[in-house]
């Protein structure tokens, strides 16, 4: 299992790369980024200290208001419910999220959300299909019934859920076509391990119409 966790913080790091380099980021100044699920001390924005980042959560404020700086700030909101304008950020970003919020309608609702709010966007979700289900680290696990899958939470000591007490909850895996169906304006980046796909990301560039 400490092999499965080295590849899962590389493929993370890779990511991240990735994710900078793909709106040149390391360069960027007073760009506008809305983080959707995330939180200061583990987003990939969190040292972009050129930027201005909110981040919008379920999470109570009063835990989150004193991990910020002074270039952040924090939205108490549902993301299927974004409470900002449109067009009001140059880049939405989303790490492992839209797979919590619901079944496929609450993810539409995140999407649309997610395209309204946002010029440019990029929204990454584990792959459905890959072998090892990556919140419960069993294999084969977004196959099982819900009931069975509550008892590899309960019952297997690698589950990332059980590892850190966090309450049970469904996860609701995308596929290629769902995202595709999600973000029908979106380019997308396929993170693999070896020939296997890990992750999809659902990306739309500054300046792509």
């Amino acid at each position: 299992m400490q092999f499965i966790e080295l590849t899962q913080q590389r493929l993370r790091n890779r990511r991240k790369t990735v994710f900078l380099e793909t709106f040149s980021l390391e360069n960027a100044a007073n760009l506008r980024i809305l983080d959707v699920g995330g939180v200061p001390w583990s987003s990939f924005c969190s040292d972009l200290t050129h930027c201005e980042v909110t981040y919008l959560n379920v999470v109570d404020s009063e835990k989150i208001a004193p991990r910020l700086k002074p270039n952040q700030r924090y939205i108490q909101a549902d993301a299927r419910d974004i409470p900002i304008a449109s067009s009001q950020f140059d880049l939405v970003f989303s790490n492992s999220v839209i797979e919590h919020v619901g079944d496929f309608e609450s993810q539409m609702q995140v999407a649309n959300e997610v395209r309204r709010v946002g010029n440019a966007y990029w929204i990454q979700t584990p792959y459905k299909h890959f072998p090892i289900e990556p919140h419960y680290n069993f294999p084969l696990c977004q196959y099982f019934p819900r009931s069975m899958q509550h008892w590899v939470y309960k019952s297997w000591r690698y589950s990332w859920y059980k590892k850190y007490s966090l309450p049970y909850e469904e996860i609701f895996l995308l596929d290629k076509r769902q995202m595709q169906q999600l973000f029908p304006d979106a380019q997308f980046y396929y993170e693999r391990v070896g020939f296997l796909t890990k992750s999809i990301t659902a990306i739309k560039r500054f300046g792509d119409y």
